[in-house]
């Protein structure tokens, strides 16, 4: 396992506008809708609780300078 793993959670339909809005052939999970998105971020997030000693929540509703001063803060809380 690894010593570490950051969980970038944010509101569903945020996160689906956001990747909806990048062009790209791709078949994503984007295209399984909102109750998919849902249901997804819910599984992780319970995943994130059970083995909360090393997986991380992230606020992703931040901007990314300050969601990078938390994953950085969670890596040096990690290496004292």
């Amino acid at each position: 396992y690894p010593d570490i793993t950051f969980l970038i959670d944010m509101d569903p339909k945020i996160a689906l506008d956001r990747a909806l809005s990048r062009k790209t052939d791709e078949d994503r999970f984007e295209n399984y809708g909102i109750s998919f998105q849902r249901q997804l971020r819910q599984n992780f997030l319970d995943l994130a609780n059970k083995h909360s000693d090393r997986i991380k929540i992230i606020d992703g509703n931040r901007s990314p300078k300050q969601v990078a001063a938390q994953i950085i803060k969670s890596i040096d809380t990690l290496a004292k």
